[in-house]
């Protein structure tokens, strides 16, 4: 009967060492911080936890819902770039309402190490009227965050944030109009981005002001809307008021939107595209 013998982990020897002893190489610790010593996973974890934090924080990378600070996949994508992962979309598929996407997270040298599925679908409330390439990369955008947060939720907990990624949360879905927040906005959102932007300064800022409210409401009410509106009404009445007459605290301001020019309306077109794409309008 003939045996047949395995070896499992060995180092070659070449011509001229025969009778040398076989080395044996112990294998490579196979998680993310290169050890096998538990507690100097937990120290490397909270170093790039540490430096994530700050990234965060800086980049305005999360969303605070309901009080609580959740990660957005850029935010995601940072730490995985971190530690050596990459998140790799790996097939889609068209449902008969909407996108179905696969994404893997894989180690530099090509090794799976998590993966998700994940869906956007017309049934959804804010997707329902979208196009077919919205729904597309919402449901890849939310298979990369939900594979990403499979491998990395616990350095997301040591930063100190929610581990479900922002992408998850219930506001991207719906759009909510109860008595807390009233009815949605529903006037015309090209004039309300350019008054979100004349009223911060530039686009980046008008952008990072309706996520904020979205973040915290899950859609842009009426009021809210109204409040900026004349908030940039009384930013341009105090701004052409002569300095040597003083301010009457107690008249009305006038509200008149003033006429936006040709450059300012296209490019609150495509910033309302933007934000209708981020479920923010």
């Amino acid at each position: 009967m003939t045996t047949t013998e395995t070896v499992v982990d060995a180092t070659v020897i070449e011509d001229g060492q025969a009778g040398a002893e076989l080395v044996h190489q112990p294998a490579a610790p196979a998680n993310l911080f290169r050890t096998d010593d538990p507690a100097e996973v937990v120290s490397r974890a909270s170093a790039v936890a540490d430096a994530l934090k700050g990234v965060l924080v800086k980049q305005k990378l999360t969303s605070t819902i309901s009080g609580r600070e959740y990660v957005r996949v850029e935010g995601l994508q940072t730490v995985a770039t971190m530690v050596g992962l990459t998140p790799v979309t790996t097939g889609t598929r068209r449902l008969d309402n909407g996108f179905e996407a696969t994404c893997e997270v894989r180690t530099l040298d090509g090794r799976v190490v998590g993966a998700a599925t994940a869906m956007c679908t017309r049934d959804e409330r804010t997707w329902a009227k979208r196009d077919d390439y919205a729904l597309l990369s919402m449901a890849q955008t939310r298979a990369t965050a939900k594979a990403l947060r499979s491998v990395l939720a616990f350095v997301v907990s040591l930063a100190g944030y929610e581990t479900t990624p922002a992408e998850e949360m219930p506001h991207q879905d719906t759009e909510p109009t109860g008595p807390v927040f009233g009815p949605a906005f529903s006037g015309d959102k090209a004039q309300l981005m350019v008054t979100l932007e004349r009223l911060v300064g530039d686009h980046e800022q008008a952008m990072a002001v309706a996520r904020t409210v979205a973040s915290e409401a899950g859609y842009m009410p009426a009021v809210v809307a109204r409040a900026l509106q004349r908030a940039e009404s009384a930013r341009r009445a105090h701004n052409s008021r002569p300095s040597d007459i003083p301010v009457d605290v107690g008249q009305p301001v006038a509200d008149v939107e003033a006429e936006p020019t040709e450059e300012e309306m296209a490019a609150a077109e495509a910033a309302v595209e933007n934000a209708k794409q981020e479920g923010l309008l």
